[in-house]
């Protein structure tokens, strides 16, 4: 696998393009296999988590590379802008091969996200404070709207 290429910029809930990589060094052909693709929120992609998506990695003959074009819906999570990216090659572990420490691969860039739940922004219509009695809210839809 040479590398994965990540875009440095992108508008949330519009889908972006990753591309792959991936070439055969060795002497015979690769046979399909397959690649996983992991997301982290911020700046270092976790490998530990479960992959956002499998991606089919055709047969490739001695010295061939190919391109593999990965298309991915984008959201931020919690008021986080920025994602990492890695990939796994021969996430299954069907192919023999000799170094099976070259598998996985960070992306090129950190995606950073732009768009209205991307940051958590002060209120657009300050000073519009004025003192409450505190009321109990329940879980659920709200803990979403309240940043960290």
């Amino acid at each position: 696998m040479r590398a994965l290429t990540v875009p440095k910029n992108a508008v949330e809930n519009e889908p972006v393009t990753l591309s792959l990589e991936v070439c055969s060094t060795g002497a015979n052909a690769t046979g399909p296999t397959k690649a996983a693709l992991y997301r982290s929120p911020g700046n270092r992609v976790d490998f530990n988590t479960e992959p956002i998506l499998t991606i089919d990695v055709p047969n490739l003959n001695p010295d061939q590379c190919e391109i593999l074009p990965i298309e991915i819906a984008t959201a931020c999570e919690k008021f986080v802008p920025n994602y990492a990216f890695g990939i796994v090659l021969d996430s299954t572990n069907i192919l023999p091969e000799n170094d099976e420490s070259n598998n996985a691969r960070t992306g090129s860039d950190i995606l950073s996200l732009t768009g209205t739940f991307c940051a958590c922004n002060e209120d657009a219509f300050e000073p519009n404070n004025r003192p409450l009695e505190a009321a109990d809210i329940q879980s659920g839809a709200s803990s979403l709207a309240l940043c960290d």
